[in-house]
């Protein structure tokens, strides 16, 4: 089939079906105020969260290098990204699209065990970044920034994965609380 046909059927399927296409939703989540335990804000889990290591994230082409005495994170240290269109260890940092969320989470050797740890804890590393329309079809605002209100407890973790959830997030701009298993990058 080429690209001709295709857009055609594409064309005719996309004018037919209003008169002749029935959708019908069917929502079985509690109600709002049944059920204490669902935040009725809350987006559902993205399709894909990641953790890796300082070591693994991919250089940047531009980049000439730098030397220096003051310290930084460790190449050991945990990163957990997550966001309303998920994250993929082929492209870690992808630009957010319009109306999209990230947050990632850097978690220092120490602290990489199952447990609660603040988001606000010296060591832990945690921003978010968001995006939303603003005044037309192709104007998009842009924002970010630390991302310190919350906990994050890592209710498992193996060499494949960790399993965590986010809690106590106060950022409207990425309503990240929830429970995720990011998948370990290669």
């Amino acid at each position: 089939m080429n690209y001709r046909t295709l857009l055609g059927i594409l064309s005719i399927t996309t004018a037919l079906c209003p008169l002749a296409c029935n959708t019908t939703v069917i929502d079985q989540r509690p109600q709002s105020g049944t059920d204490p335990d669902i935040n009725e804000h809350a987006p559902p889990p993205p399709p894909g969260a990641i953790a890796m290591f300082l070591s693994q994230f991919p250089s940047n082409p531009g980049d000439t290098g730098s030397t220096g005495t003051g310290g930084g994170p460790a190449p050991d240290t945990l990163y957990v990204m997550i966001g309303s269109q998920g994250r993929v260890c082929a492209d870690p940092f992808a630009a957010v699209p319009c109306g999209d969320w990230q947050v990632t989470i850097g978690i220092p050797p120490e602290l990489q065990h199952e447990g609660v740890i603040s988001l606000g804890e010296p060591g832990v590393i945690s921003t978010f970044s968001a995006s939303g329309p603003n005044q037309g079809a192709s104007d998009c605002w842009f924002g970010g920034g630390s991302f310190l209100d919350g906990s994050i407890e890592i209710t498992s973790m193996d060499e494949t994965s960790v399993v965590f959830n986010l809690s106590g997030t106060t950022t409207s701009d990425a309503p990240a609380d929830g429970v995720y298993t990011a998948i370990r990058c290669p």
